[in-house]
């Protein structure tokens, strides 16, 4: 009984915000309705890129041969296409293309059909060439080394 009543409550409060007549004024009051724009509007911007490797650090130890993985987490705001090109010793290893729809947190790996080269031993460095949108952001670079 006490759920149902406090039900009734509130449809009689909202009721009064509805623009209709108030009981204490025969004039009808107008709603005011604000609307702003937030971080999911506007062109996609970089606030934030962070690249660490399988081991959740900047650099790793690897066998020849054996497998690694490079990871970005990269925050965003606004709506627009992401693209960037991974880097290794600055050659190209694989393009990535994401359509972001608003502001969101995007994480990218490599290692799907292009894993990171550990044939050649010694030590190699990668990073993620953010090419849209542009910024100021400096993106890092992390390192592994092959045995």
């Amino acid at each position: 009984m006490w759920r149902r009543a406090v039900g009734w409550w509130v449809v009689l409060a909202l009721a009064g915000c509805a623009g209709g007549p108030r009981p204490d004024s025969a004039a009808p009051v107008a709603p005011r309705l604000r609307v702003t724009g937030g971080a999911t509007t506007g062109p996609l911007t970089l606030t934030r890129v962070e690249i660490t490797l399988d081991n959740g650090f900047g650099s790793a130890t690897v066998e020849r041969n054996g497998r690694i993985r490079a990871r970005a987490v990269i925050n965003l705001s606004g709506n627009g296409v992401f693209r960037a090109t991974w880097l290794v010793d600055g050659r190209p290893l694989e393009q990535v293309q994401h359509l972001v729809t608003y502001g969101t947190t995007l994480v990218l790996e490599t290692g799907g059909d292009t894993p990171l080269p550990t044939f050649e031993p010694g030590t190699h460095w990668v990073t993620l060439r953010i090419d849209e949108p542009a910024g100021d952001i400096e993106v890092p670079a992390v390192r592994y080394f092959v045995k």
